[in-house]
């Protein structure tokens, strides 16, 4: 276990192994800090199988949370299930042929809530919109606009959102210089509540693999509460020997 540890160590940037410990099976690991870059948590994502993901949660070696993603039935309509430790909070989105069931519970003394919304009336669940991004690639190059139904378990309905490219420097500014970067816009589409409630930003890379996400985090902070986050990601296959 030891030797694995610190194979995997070897093969991931400072980056991330200061303050995150991959394992042998780590595809992917994001590093989430706050808006003020106090340390949050690392996302260590394995691949059981082609069809789905594992994540775990992971705060001073410690897991707080973890998300299995089933994509079986839909690459942007995938079944969640995602439990965080500390509170009892469970999101779960079951996706059927027909329908999509999403169960939210706020921690372990409430009860959980539910909804059935059909199918054709959800564009993307949960992790589906990396996928809904790269399918529409082109298209949000382009200029273009693009309206989605967002299955959001927390709010157990279909949330109407827009996605939109935008300029570099508006996602980030540390990466407003780098031409191999391209930034996303996703809002509420709704000119009041795009007021309020503002943006997530998404940065992709020329791979168009997710490079950093900058908003609003469906892991709860240590009150309980919703916390923004800048989550930057690296990829195993960008370290690791090209023999392994």
């Amino acid at each position: 276990m030891l030797s694995s540890l610190l194979l995997a160590a070897a093969l991931w940037p400072s980056a991330v192994t200061q303050n995150c410990k991959p394992l042998d099976n780590s595809i992917m690991v994001g590093v989430a800090q706050s808006p003020s870059a106090t340390h949050l948590y690392c996302e260590l994502v394995s691949q059981p199988n082609a069809a789905s993901l594992e994540v775990s949660y992971v705060f001073n070696d410690k897991q707080i949370a973890e998300k299995k993603i089933n994509y079986g039935a839909s690459s942007t309509k995938p079944s969640i299930a995602q439990k965080d430790f500390r509170f009892g909070e469970i999101r779960t989105a079951d996706v059927s042929a027909k329908n999509v069931e999403l169960q939210y519970q706020e921690n372990a003394q409430k009860k959980p809530g539910s909804v059935t919304i059909l199918l054709e009336k959800v564009d993307v669940v949960d992790a589906g919109f990396d996928y809904f991004v790269r399918d529409h690639w082109d298209e949000l190059r382009s200029g273009k606009t693009l309206s989605v139904n967002f299955a959001s378990m927390a709010h157990l309905k279909a949330l109407p959102l827009r996605i939109s490219a935008q300029p570099l420097e508006k996602c980030s500014n540390n990466n407003e210089k780098n031409s191999q970067l391209f930034c996303f816009f996703v809002e509420i589409d709704n000119a009041i509540l795009r007021m309020l409630l503002g943006n997530i930003k998404l940065t992709y890379d020329e791979q168009h693999r997710l490079y950093e996400f900058n908003g609003v985090v469906n892991i709860l902070g240590g009150n309980q509460d919703n916390q923004k986050a800048v989550i930057r990601y690296f990829y195993g296959s960008d370290y690791q020997p090209a023999d392994k």
